[in-house]
């Protein structure tokens, strides 16, 4: 997700940005991750957004990616993985 809102390899920020006017938005790089691929897959009714009747799977994140600097991105934490509305991954405060 950093790339794609960079359009530089994580962590090297002195990178010339590849396709510089590809960049996405961090709201545009989360739509492609979410909902714009469950279209694709032809599974929108079913996966891409949080709502009642779709598969519960989704991450948790460390940081609010609108807040933060886009090349921090892949240094923010995945606290909570939830498959199928199942934590496969659980790193919340208790």
């Amino acid at each position: 997700m950093e790339a794609a809102i960079t359009r530089q390899r994580p962590g090297h920020t002195d990178d010339r940005p590849m396709v510089a006017r590809q960049r996405m938005s961090v709201e545009e790089a989360i739509k492609a991750y979410t909902i714009n691929g469950a279209y694709q897959l032809r599974m929108e009714d079913e996966i891409g957004s949080i709502e009642v009747g779709k598969k519960a799977d989704l991450i948790v994140l460390g940081a609010n990616l609108f807040e933060i600097d886009p090349h921090d991105i892949h240094r923010t934490p995945v606290l909570l993985t939830l498959m199928d509305g199942k934590a496969r991954h659980n790193k919340l405060p208790a």
